[in-house]
């Protein structure tokens, strides 16, 4: 095999570009998109973590297919197409974009170009300046901006030599024979399927509940940075109170994901098993690239069914 050297600064092939699905932004100041791209970022990496293990994985990227490979610890391999947004040289803290690299092709580098484009509209000569100044939390907003901008999957931050080169991804794919569980049957495993619309009904109406109380917010500045986060979570209080019953505020609502997960179109494979007398376990899958098992735990009560319990 070639070098990591080279096959990370080869050429590359349509394959590896972004796709298109850009962010609903118009409306929302810079500060407020790269606030939504980082909560995206810091999502979809903890998804990828919990679903195979990325921090612990081995990689190699291979840009003339336009592919970085990850190795799980479990031994699955995990393929999606990659993009180079830029390079970041730690000792000088001079970061280059990806739009303008010496050693990165057009098709590798359309990503980065997405950035540069998006920082052209708004005026903004860090997004537009082929060299700057940078740290590494730096060059992080700036991939998770990447990521967002292009509906990317995820973002990577990797070594070659005294360089740190910072990647985005797309949709994973797990190699043959070795591919995750079928999620349901994490959460319903030992338990007995049953046919009982009520317990999933309740599910779906508290995420809709929260779902729409997210949607009406998500976008309305009300001033202070982030200050229609604290509205939201101010305005899921009573619906929490109203749909659940637990003796601690674990999973009382606290913040707001610029892709919820209480979107319901992400949703499928909704099954309901039984736990015991008057108790359910409502499972279903969350997709996002990658599928992620979700749960809800339900239990009847004198004054009707409440949900006790999330598994994620």
């Amino acid at each position: 095999m070639t070098s990591f050297w080279t096959r990370l600064f080869g050429g590359g092939d349509d394959s590896a570009a972004p796709s298109a699905a850009p962010a609903p932004d118009a409306g929302l100041d810079h500060a407020a998109v790269l606030e939504r791209a980082r909560a995206e970022l810091e999502l979809k990496t903890a998804a990828h973590d919990r679903t195979w293990a990325l921090a612990s994985a081995a990689w190699a990227v291979d840009l003339q297919q336009g592919e970085i490979v990850f190795t799980a610890p479990d031994g699955r391999r995990v393929t999606a197409p990659v993009q180079v947004i830029g390079t970041l040289d730690p000792d000088t803290g001079a970061w280059m974009w990806g739009w303008d690299h010496p050693s990165v092709a057009e098709p590798i580098g359309r990503a980065a170009a997405a950035v540069r484009d998006y920082g052209a509209e708004r005026g903004l000569a860090e997004l537009t300046t082929r060299v700057v100044d940078c740290d590494e939390a730096r060059a992080w907003e700036f991939t998770a901006l990447a990521a967002h901008l292009a509906g990317a999957q995820g973002g990577y931050r990797g070594a070659a030599g005294a360089t740190l080169v910072f990647m985005t991804f797309g949709t994973v794919t797990l190699s043959a024979g070795d591919s995750a569980p079928t999620p349901p049957a994490d959460f319903g495993a030992g338990l007995t399927p049953v046919d009982d619309p009520a317990p999933e009904a309740l599910v779906r109406a508290y995420l809709g509940d929260i779902f729409a109380i997210e949607t009406a917010h998500r976008d309305r500045p009300d001033g202070e940075r982030g200050g229609h986060v604290h509205a939201a979570v101010a305005a899921m209080q009573p619906v929490y109170d109203r749909y659940w019953r637990r003796d601690d505020d674990y999973w009382r609502p606290a913040s707001v994901s610029s892709r919820p997960e209480s979107d319901l179109s992400l949703t499928h494979d909704w099954r309901t098993y039984s736990r015991g007398p008057d108790r359910w376990r409502v499972a279903y899958v969350r997709d996002i690239g990658v599928r992620l098992p979700r749960a809800y735990d339900v239990e009847r009560f004198p004054d009707g069914l409440k949900i006790v319990d999330a598994l994620f």
